[in-house]
């Protein structure tokens, strides 16, 4: 079972190297995989040369704004805190599901951070035994939510 992992960026460097450090670390001893990254043309320094390194490591990585400009579209203008943004990241999120090539497919926000290593074989268990799963979403959270509100009661 192949997992295609994809993480949207947009000048958040110091995020994304945690994310994608972490996250291959973490599944490392997992073959069927790939790692993707779309990037909304960042202009925070040192991230096209970091894009750079992930791509010669293997990683895809799209370019947002070269995907604009094959539609003839233009990026909208914005202060990144209204609808448009969201227009951005809802066709960042669409470039990545098109791009992958996995059997299970997960988005990933650049700020996502994994700590144990083997989780990812876990997952394929679960996901063998549900033949109506195709994409997920993980909330790194919910366990420690759960712990934290039994001890309220």
């Amino acid at each position: 079972m192949k997992f295609s992992f994809y993480i949207i960026n947009y000048n958040r460097l110091y995020y994304l190297r945690a994310c994608v450090k972490s996250l291959q670390e973490t599944t490392s001893d997992y073959e069927d995989k790939e790692f993707i990254c779309i990037d909304d043309d960042s202009k925070e320094p040192g991230t096209k040369e970091y894009l750079d390194e992930l791509e010669k490591s293997g990683w895809k990585i799209i370019h947002q704004e070269e995907i604009r400009k094959q539609r003839n579209e233009k990026k909208i203008d914005s202060d990144r805190s209204n609808f448009f943004v969201m227009y951005a990241v809802a066709d960042a999120l669409q470039l990545g599901m098109e791009a992958s090539t996995g059997d299970i497919i997960v988005p990933l926000h650049g700020d996502s951070q994994f700590i144990r290593r083997g989780w990812l074989h876990e997952y394929k268990k679960l996901f063998s035994s549900r033949d109506d799963v195709g994409a997920v979403g993980f909330d790194a959270l919910s366990k420690s939510r759960l712990i934290n509100e039994r001890l309220l009661f």
